[in-house]
């Protein structure tokens, strides 16, 4: 498992692809 910063870098890498696909995630920031 990776540790906290990584997977913090893992999911804004995540939310960053997401967003360009559903703006609507952008909400739940």
């Amino acid at each position: 498992m990776p540790d906290k910063e990584s997977r913090n870098e893992y999911m804004n890498i995540l939310l960053d692809s997401q967003i360009e696909k559903d703006p609507l995630i952008v909400k739940l920031n």
